[in-house]
C-alpha cells in the first residue's frame, strides 16, 4: 500500500461506488505506516506528565493553606509576622496555576468568564473552547 497522498487518494476515489450514494473507504495502513501513532504516544505521555503535576498541585494547595492559616495563627496569636511565609504562599499560588493549569483544561474544570461565553449559541461556544 502506498503512503504518498496522490496514491491514497487515487485509491479512495476508485472505491467510491458509482450507485449514487458516495461511500468513502479508507485504506488499511500497516502499524508501521500509521501517521499519528509518534503524535498519539507524545499526547498520551504529555497527559501522563500533566496529570502526575495536577496531583503535586493539589497537594500544594493543600500546603498553601496550611501556610496561610499558620500565618494568621501567629500573626494574631502571638503578634509575629513573616515576610517569608507571605511570599512562599505566592509562590505556592504561582506554582499551583501554572503546574495545575494543563490537567484542569483537560478535564474541562476551569473558570470562565461567562459574559460572552453564555451568550454565545450552536457551534460558537466549541471555537471558544479550542
Amino acid at each position: 500500500m502506498a503512503t504518498n497522498p496522490a496514491a491514497i487518494m487515487a485509491h479512495l476515489k476508485s472505491n467510491i461506488p458509482d450507485s449514487g450514494h458516495k461511500k468513502t473507504v479508507l485504506p488499511t495502513l500497516a502499524p508501521s505506516e500509521k501517521p499519528l501513532t509518534g503524535l498519539l504516544k507524545f499526547a498520551s505521555g504529555m497527559d501522563w506528565i500533566s496529570e502526575k503535576c495536577g496531583k503535586f498541585a493539589s497537594w500544594a494547595v493543600l500546603f498553601a493553606a496550611l501556610i496561610c492559616a499558620g500565618n494568621a495563627f501567629v500573626r494574631y496569636g502571638f503578634n509575629w509576622s513573616s515576610n517569608s511565609l507571605i511570599e512562599i504562599q505566592w509562590y505556592l499560588f504561582a506554582y499551583i496555576v501554572m503546574i495545575g493549569a494543563p490537567i484542569v483544561l483537560k478535564l474541562n474544570e476551569h473558570v470562565r468568564v461567562d459574559l460572552i461565553y453564555g451568550k454565545l449559541k450552536g457551534n460558537r461556544q466549541v471555537y471558544v473552547d479550542l
